[in-house]
């Protein structure tokens, strides 16, 4: 008997099928369930692997950092004396939070939130030699902070840097 090329076709896609016809008995672990939480007024940026969000709220033409522990509501983080507008851009699973915040005259810092214990500090970082401005836009779970040296607005520009306590301040284009 020949077979056709159809029916060889239909055999091997078949065959390809074939794992995924598992019992019921066999199959993976249950899909993660989620629960809704309200954290309040704001706008989530990242979340770490351990249930702290970090967002920020528009307060009038300014924006204000947030942080959620466990599903808490958002807590406002302290900002850097004379900032206008703050917000964070991501959280380690250490809980350490970077983001930018601006001056009254719209120049970028890269700054860093820390919690030693007794509530959240806020530092800014260094900047390039030369650079006016710098933008935190991820941390991981090393501490290595990547950034942009330039902002448009809200949005980081130019070319990156890389900062962590250990390492100091490299910039990524030399």
């Amino acid at each position: 008997m020949r077979i056709s090329s159809h029916t060889r076709f239909l055999a091997v896609v078949l065959l390809g099928w074939a794992p995924w016809l598992v019992p019921v008995t066999q199959a993976a672990d249950a899909p993660p369930s989620y629960q809704l939480q309200y954290l309040g007024v704001g706008s989530p940026a990242a979340l770490n692997g351990n249930n702290v969000v970090v967002g920020s709220r528009l307060s009038g033409n300014n924006y204000q950092p947030l942080v959620s522990v466990g599903g808490a509501p958002w807590t406002p983080l302290p900002v850097p004396a004379g900032a206008m507008s703050t917000f964070p851009t991501d959280v380690n699973d250490s809980g350490v939070i970077v983001g930018v915040s601006y001056s009254t005259q719209w120049v970028a810092s890269a700054v860093r939130w820390k919690n030693p214990g007794s509530g959240y500090v806020v530092e800014m970082l260094p900047r390039l030699p030369g650079d006016a401005s710098s933008y935190a836009t991820n941390i991981n779970n090393l501490g290595q902070i990547v950034g942009a040296r330039n902002a448009l607005g809200y949005v980081p520009t130019g070319t990156g840097w890389l900062y962590s306590d250990a390492g100091g301040l490299v910039d990524i284009y030399a």
